[in-house]
């Protein structure tokens, strides 16, 4: 009887270890399989220009989720018209939400809205004054700053222009004389002075010869 009565102890002791050890895994994996509410535009910011076939990219991740919509408009227009995109009943994570097509539109400035439809409340994000340039300069990205002066009044901002400095080319410099080189005239007075040298062993040795002769 005694061993029976520990067998059974174990194995209550043994289940409880197993559920103990059960629940808390199943909490934490349910847990992850919850997505956190993330929606967002990525590739994308207010003011920027773009061109031609863009990409609009980001992550879609709702509890709830059913579906989203892109959209554009234009901000000269006075109806407020919006053009869709893009709609689809599949979520997004740090991928194409949809392709904008620029190509067919007037350069202007435009505006895109992504509307996610959930079981709860829709989620609106606005990405506005987008610069369409297909055939027209872009212009800088950026806005000048504006500066005050000490009076309150806007003052001009002027952009240094940088000096362009013209490159001066060194005159060549002349090599110095070669001096082992020879001019015309040393050649004829070396010649002049060879030959009166000539004329005068000549005439040494002419003398010497008529001094000792015999008698």
């Amino acid at each position: 009887m005694k061993s029976n009565h520990r067998i059974s102890l174990k194995y209550i002791f043994f289940c409880i270890i197993l559920l103990g050890t059960f629940f808390p895994l199943s909490n934490v994996s349910a847990q992850e399989e919850t997505p956190a509410d993330i929606v967002f535009i990525a590739s994308l910011t207010g003011g920027e220009a773009v061109q031609g076939l863009v990409q609009v990219t980001g992550t879609i991740n709702v509890a709830g989720f059913q579906s989203y919509e892109l959209y554009f408009s234009s901000t000269a227009a006075t109806s407020g018209a919006a053009f869709l995109i893009q709609r689809s009943s599949q979520p997004v994570i740090e991928g194409i939400i949809g392709e904008w097509d620029t190509s067919i539109l007037t350069d202007g400035d435009y505006n895109l809205y992504l509307l996610v439809t959930t079981d709860d409340a829709p989620v609106e994000i606005f990405v506005d004054g987008l610069r369409v340039r297909n055939y027209s300069s872009i212009e800088t990205s950026t806005p000048t700053p504006t500066v005050l002066s000490p009076t309150g009044t806007p003052a001009i901002v002027e952009t240094p222009i940088e000096s362009i400095t013209q490159e001066v080319v060194p005159s060549p410099t002349p090599f110095p004389e070669n001096p082992a080189s020879v001019q015309p005239n040393m050649l004829r007075q070396a010649i002049i002075k060879g030959a009166i040298t000539g004329l005068a062993v000549f005439a040494l040795f002419g003398l010497y010869l008529f001094a000792t002769r015999p008698k």
